[in-house]
C-alpha cells in the first residue's frame, strides 16, 4: 500500500513537473514571438524612415535639377533674343534655336512629370508599408489567440 501511494505521489511530481516545464516553455515561446513582432515592426517602421528619407533627397536633387534647366532655358530665351536682333538676322539659325527651345520646355515638362510620378510612387509605397505594418498586427493578434 506504501509503494502505491509512493508511486503515486512520484507520479503526480512528474505530472506537476511537466505542467511547469510546458509553462515555462510556453512562456518563453510567447515572449520570443513577441520580441520577433517587436522587431518585424521596428524593422518596417525604419524601412519606411528610410524610404522617406530617400524620397526626399530624391525631391531635393529633382527640384535643384529642374532650378538648373530653368536656368539654361533662359539663357537659351536669351541667346535667341540676340540672334533676332543680330544684324544678320539669319532666319534659319533663329528657327533652330526656337525649336530647341521647345525641345528644352519639354523637357522640363518631362521632368515634373517625373517628379509627380516619383511622389506618386512613393505615396504608394508608405501605403505598401502601411498595409505590412498592419498585416504584422494581425498576424500577431491570430497569434495570441
Amino acid at each position: 500500500m506504501e509503494a502505491s501511494n509512493n508511486g503515486i505521489e512520484n507520479r503526480k511530481r512528474l505530472l506537476d513537473s511537466n505542467r511547469k516545464e510546458n509553462t515555462r516553455v510556453y512562456e518563453s515561446r510567447e515572449e520570443f514571438s513577441d520580441k520577433l513582432h517587436t522587431e518585424r515592426l521596428s524593422n518596417i517602421k525604419s524601412e519606411a524612415l528610410n524610404t522617406e528619407f530617400r524620397d526626399e533627397n530624391s525631391k531635393s536633387r529633382d527640384r535643384e535639377l529642374v532650378s538648373r534647366s530653368s536656368l539654361r532655358v533662359s539663357s537659351s530665351d536669351e541667346m535667341c533674343l540676340n540672334i533676332v536682333n543680330s544684324s544678320k538676322e539669319n532666319s534659319l539659325e533663329y528657327q533652330h534655336d526656337e525649336s530647341e527651345k521647345g525641345l528644352r520646355e519639354d523637357g522640363l515638362e518631362i521632368e515634373e512629370t517625373n517628379l509627380e510620378l516619383e511622389e506618386t510612387s512613393s505615396e504608394l509605397r508608405e501605403t505598401n508599408l502601411d498595409l505590412r505594418e498592419n498585416s504584422m498586427d494581425l498576424r500577431g493578434k491570430s497569434m495570441d489567440l
